[in-house]
């Protein structure tokens, strides 16, 4: 099983998060000009950062921002993120090989 540190050496950051993940929320026709930004892990998930366009409620949480299934979090403290996804990708199998070129 690959350890949490293992699993942050993984990380990599991407000025443009559509370019590395294909993910239909990255998309804004209205605003084609505006990437997002992040960290990816294991070549396929990721915890974006909270761009200057969003709500002024939501940069008040925080520079980070990670979604899983219907939870959502906005935090300067990525470590905790970085946890929660870790916990996510040990559940669903990514660290199991499948499609994921780092093994756990």
């Amino acid at each position: 099983m690959m350890t949490f540190e293992q699993f942050q050496a993984t990380r990599t950051w991407s000025d443009d998060l559509a370019a590395v993940i294909e993910d239909e929320c990255f998309v804004d026709p209205a605003h084609p000009e505006r990437k997002e930004q992040g960290n990816v892990y294991l070549g396929a998930l990721y915890i974006d950062r909270v761009q200057s366009w969003w709500l002024p409620e939501a940069k008040a949480q925080g520079g980070w921002h990670l979604i899983i299934d219907r939870s959502e979090w906005i935090t300067n403290d990525l470590e905790t993120l970085e946890r929660k996804l870790y916990e996510f990708a040990a559940v669903e199998g990514y660290c199991d090989g499948e499609g994921v070129t780092t093994q756990c």
